[in-house]
């Protein structure tokens, strides 16, 4: 046994030896695929094309161009916006995340303290509440995407609530083009685009020889989504069945949903009632809904400016949708006797 075991051993070595030596040559040769950054800002192709793109971990930006950047300073290690918490939750802490889009992030303002994430966690905290709020928003995404992420990543933070912050937009992918300039730079570039890929993709220029430029005569090998399906995967309204989809996700690991719905700043019928539609379909599926329309209201009546465009709300906005948020959160952590 032990000489077989040795032998085992002398093999194993032997092998790691050669993949080594393979490895130098291929490199020595440059006869391996290259691999190459395809992103745009702060956003890079996205391994699930049911998000689409993603952002780039650990991104920090202090330049005055905001365009594909939307905010100046460093994202978490994963590329969000806000706090950067360990995926091991403490003890006695509560973990809220935000899914959301432009709104979510904070799009056009300057301090994250500003946005409604930032005032609900600096609210709760105030009122005795030891809680640490993840934001998870990412400029362009609909409902779909926003439920892959709680899938793929919110998750793994272990929460204890998730709150949806939904707008009128959700219905398509509005993106401002995003989505269309990486692909194009993943088709025109020479190579493979980093954040599709593993690190034995990104490290081993021998696996990527083997893989892209050997193994293809001899198997054949399952093709991805199509640039054409890409787009039409995010281009379809699937915000009933995303819901949907989210309330058994979030079922399976017994974490509530707060549905928060943000005010069209225009006047538009068609998205009111959309609006109305989703807002029945998420309390139909167990969710607590918070309508913020009603509370943009009040706080018009201080005479601040609530928003930049039909969508995205000031810092004033934001405020008012995170202390109404917030008051709803400590209702729900005092009825529950979450532990301050």
């Amino acid at each position: 046994m032990r000489r077989l075991i040795e032998r085992f051993a002398l093999i194993c070595f032997g092998f790691v030896i050669a993949l080594a030596l393979g490895e130098a040559a291929v490199r020595l040769l440059d006869v391996g695929p290259k691999v190459i950054a395809v992103n745009e800002g702060r956003y890079q192709l996205a391994p699930n094309a049911l998000r689409g793109y993603e952002p780039i971990p650990g991104l920090n930006y202090t330049g005055e161009e905001l365009y594909n950047y939307d905010w100046r300073g460093e994202t978490t290690a994963l590329g969000y916006r806000g706090p950067d918490y360990p995926f091991q939750k403490a003890p006695g802490v509560v973990r809220i995340v935000v899914l959301g889009d432009s709104l979510a992030s904070g799009l056009w303002v300057e301090d994250y303290r500003d946005t409604f994430p930032g005032v609900i966690e600096a609210n709760l905290r105030r009122d005795g509440h030891s809680v640490e709020l993840l934001n998870f928003g990412i400029v362009g995404y609909n409902t779909r995407q926003e439920v892959e992420v709680f899938k793929d990543v919110a998750i793994r933070y272990q929460p204890d609530i998730v709150v949806v912050e939904y707008c009128g937009n959700d219905h398509e992918r509005n993106d401002g083009a995003l989505l269309q300039r990486l692909l194009d730079k993943e088709s025109n570039g020479v190579g493979l685009s980093v954040s599709l890929l593993s690190n034995l993709y990104n490290h081993s220029t021998l696996y990527r020889l083997l893989r892209y430029q050997v193994l293809p005569k001899f198997v054949s090998f399952q093709a991805g989504p199509t640039k054409a399906d890409r787009f039409q995967i995010l281009a379809d309204d699937t915000v009933e069945p995303s819901v949907q989809e989210l309330a058994r996700a979030a079922d399976q690991t017994g974490v509530p949903v707060l549905f928060a719905l943000f005010p069209h700043f225009g006047a538009s019928e068609e998205i009111d009632h959309k609006m109305n539609r989703i807002s029945e379909v998420a309390r139909e599926v167990g969710f607590q809904i918070v309508d913020l329309r009603e509370g943009f209201k009040k706080c018009a009546e201080s005479g601040e400016s609530l928003n930049f465009d039909e969508y995205h709300p000031t810092a004033a906005g934001h405020h008012c949708a995170g202390n109404i948020l917030a008051s709803a959160l400590h209702s729900r952590l005092s009825q529950n006797g979450v532990a301050k």
